[in-house]
């Protein structure tokens, strides 16, 4: 007898009779084969739950992703689905709206591989029960990523070091109107080992359903993805940022660069967080993450650096997954906190200062001294910013220094500094603390077109000369005398 029966184990009916027996997808609904989908999945969710019921399992709950599960448009293999409409916290109802917003075929196919709901008879009983299991599937609560290979366009192209310009024509899934800047991007940003002209090919990539024509989108079909790409971008493929390109011959070759579709996100304005301001549209560019701490009852002191709303920035705070997704699309971060070279703060107050009314001067001064405070330039090449804001004329104004009208660097002691004003000398707004420590980058970067306060002393005129003390005195008020700023006597 032991010759004649064979023990199977659910791991064994799942590779050997069930994922052998389940059609190919896609599969019609009301057909022969949609029977049998149906007979093979309502067998599988009962295996596994009871196993899962029992607490085992877990090598071969995976398995399931093998399995055919019902949609919208048919039957399809469990691991290209996602949660539809009134699947219980999901985001199924946001993702059909979105899908259903344009006619475009990327987003009619991904709307054909929505799960029925989990009433639906397909399931054999309420398929709730079974989310878990479905979860373990990867059948995706979110919006999923179309995944474009070589083969599917016409992606190859001649290239040297010295030019490396991707095709003319852009993949699929690309606005059509971002494509040259991209190219443009790709050409300064690749690195090719080879001098003489090669052909590369673009190799695989992603792209969001219906994102070649995001301009078509109502307001509610942008809110939606905008939705989605939150609450999915940190499921994506890891490598959807970039794309390599794939020398064709000879040598091994793949160079690669920034992705079109991190291109997309960090150049269309798809963030929409102001819903009562008509039209009003962001990249991740234009909207700064603010710590909600730091926001608390007085985000208004903020607004110059258009912050994303509190509610936004508190989710971000609790989610630093997501923040750093945001951030690598260019979203700027106020961090007082952490050391950093970058010139972004620096650069923003200074263009708010001569494109924005700021409300409160005083916090706004703090936050420029407080910028300079985190500021850590490379010693080796410093760079600083083109734009300092200066005290001048008793306001904050955007000052750029030359030879001919320099900046006085405020690194001596602060009731010295606090004459350059009286005397009408643009003094950098900045602490004295950190003038003296980015002394040195100043002077490297602006060499004569920066006067250390350090190397001036104030001295009294009468008549056009430096009064030595000597001879009879009378009050600056009568002789109309008055003190200067000059370079020390030798």
């Amino acid at each position: 007898m032991d010759g004649l029966v064979k023990r199977f184990r659910v791991e064994d009916i799942f590779s050997e009779v069930l994922i052998p027996r389940t059609p190919t997808s896609p599969v019609r609904h009301r057909t022969i084969e949609a029977a049998l989908c149906t007979d093979i999945l309502r067998w599988g969710l009962r295996l596994l739950s009871n196993l899962v019921d029992r607490g085992i399992g877990d090598r071969t709950v995976h398995l399931l992703k093998n399995l055919a599960l019902p949609c919208a448009g048919g039957w399809y293999r469990a691991s290209t689905t996602s949660y539809g409409p009134r699947w219980p916290d999901s985001h199924g109802t946001m993702l059909e709206r979105y899908l259903t917003a344009l006619t475009t075929e990327d987003c009619k196919e991904a709307a054909k591989r929505l799960l029925l709901p989990p009433e639906c008879p397909e399931w054999g009983s309420r398929a709730t029960r079974y989310r878990q299991l479905l979860n373990d599937a990867d059948v995706f609560d979110g919006l999923q990523l179309v995944q474009i290979e070589p083969d599917t366009w016409d992606g190859e192209f001649y290239a040297s070091s010295g030019y490396f310009m991707p095709p003319e024509r852009p993949p699929p899934g690309m606005p059509a109107s971002l494509w040259e800047a991209y190219r443009q991007r790709t050409r300064s940003e690749a690195t090719v080992h080879y001098a003489g002209s090669f052909r590369y090919r673009m190799e695989t990539l992603y792209a969001i359903p219906g994102m070649a024509h995001y301009d078509r989108l109502d307001s509610p079909a942008r809110l939606a993805l905008m939705d989605l790409i939150l609450a999915s971008v940190c499921r994506w493929p890891e490598n959807w940022q970039r794309v390599g390109f794939r020398k064709m011959t000879g040598s091994y070759d793949v160079p690669s660069t920034r992705s079109p579709l991190w291109f997309v996100l960090n150049q269309v304005q798809w963030l929409g967080f102001d819903p009562g301001e008509t039209g009003r549209w962001n990249s991740p560019r234009e909207r700064w993450h603010v710590p909600a701490k730091v926001l608390a009852g007085r985000s208004w002191q903020f607004d110059h650096l258009d912050p994303l709303p509190p509610t936004i920035a508190h989710r971000l705070d609790h989610d630093s997954e997501l923040a750093s997704v945001l951030s690598d699309l260019g979203m700027p971060q106020y961090d007082l906190e952490t050391p950093s070279h970058s010139l972004q703060l620096l650069n923003a107050l200074a263009h708010a200062a001569e494109t924005t009314e700021i409300r409160d001067p005083n916090v706004f001064l703090g936050q420029v001294r407080s910028a300079w405070g985190t500021f850590f330039p490379v010693k080796a090449t410093p760079r600083l910013p083109r734009k300092l804001l200066v005290h001048l004329d008793r306001r904050l104004v955007a000052f750029t220094p030359s030879a001919d009208a320099p900046l006085y660097f405020p690194d001596s002691a602060r009731t010295f500094v606090s004459s350059l004003d009286r005397f009408g000398l643009p003094g950098l707004a900045i602490e004295p603390s950190d003038a003296k420590r980015l002394a040195s980058a100043f002077k490297q970067v602006y060499g004569d077109a920066v006067v250390l306060t350090s190397t001036l002393e104030v001295s009294a005129i009468t008549d056009g000369q430096v009064w030595d003390g000597t001879g009879e005195t009378e009050s600056l008020r009568e002789s109309g005398a008055g003190p200067s700023v000059t370079s020390p006597i030798s």
